[in-house]
């Protein structure tokens, strides 16, 4: 075997050692497969109970915004998931009224919440408001 750098060189030289090499290799791989498909937990999201929040991500950030518990407590609140350090940090509040079962999404570097109800006010939401990941701020469209 030759070592360059972070590469390896085989050398075979009985049809055995082949099927040895190959059986190996197969192994890992299916080691390999294996380890992805399982769930790994994260930091908990620790602000108790929340029901139908909304959420998108950004790069290697996951957002969660608004939600609630129960039909009178409705969140306008917004948090961000870092996948590098596992820590949930609230950013800005959106504008808009506390409310359940909105929309949200992204597109390139910025967040979109909108629509959604809340219950305790039996009210419709049709706004819609934009989170710009780069000035970290909440603006209203």
């Amino acid at each position: 075997m030759t070592v360059s750098g972070n590469w390896r060189k085989f050398t075979v030289t009985k049809s055995f050692s082949m099927k040895k090499n190959l059986l190996f290799l197969f192994s890992l791989a299916l080691l390999s497969a294996e380890a992805q498909n399982t769930w790994v937990q994260k930091s908990s999201f620790t602000l108790g109970n929340r029901n139908w929040a909304s959420s998108f991500s950004i790069g290697t950030k996951a957002y969660l915004c608004s939600g609630g518990v129960g039909s009178t407590s409705n969140y306008n609140d917004l948090w961000e998931w870092d996948q590098s350090a596992d820590t949930w940090t609230q950013k800005a509040n959106h504008n808009g009224q506390g409310r359940v079962r909105g929309i949200a999404f992204s597109i390139g570097t910025k967040g979109y919440f909108g629509s959604g109800f809340n219950a305790s006010i039996s009210t419709f939401y049709t706004d819609f408001y934009e989170w710009d990941q780069a000035r970290a701020m909440s603006v209203r469209e």
